[in-house]
């Protein structure tokens, strides 16, 4: 059994990645696959899971995680980034100020 799990590639020219990870142990709550050396277990009923059973579940994740990162971490960043642009802008129209 494999889970799935997209990403996002941005060398060259920027493209969705398909990666599959080999189940190599199964139990009652979780599966287990190995991950960067090491064991990462997955749980079966988590709402938000590293890997998933189908391609559609993994781009449905991939879709959720995007928005999220998007809608919480770029678009405040970007909106604090314009102020302070503003904010420079201003203090550098400013006569006679001092540097």
């Amino acid at each position: 059994m494999r889970l799935f799990r997209y990403e996002l590639m941005t060398i060259c020219d920027p493209h969705l990645h398909l990666i599959g990870y080999e189940v190599y142990r199964k139990t009652e709550r979780c599966y287990v696959i190995k991950w960067g050396g090491k064991d990462k277990f997955i749980r079966k009923n988590a709402k938000k899971r590293f890997a998933y059973e189908t391609e559609e579940l993994a781009l449905i994740n991939y879709i959720r995680r995007t928005n999220f990162w998007i809608n919480n971490f770029l678009e405040p960043q970007l909106r604090g980034a314009n102020v302070g642009l503003v904010l420079a802008k201003e203090l550098r129209a400013k006569p006679g100020r001092q540097v």
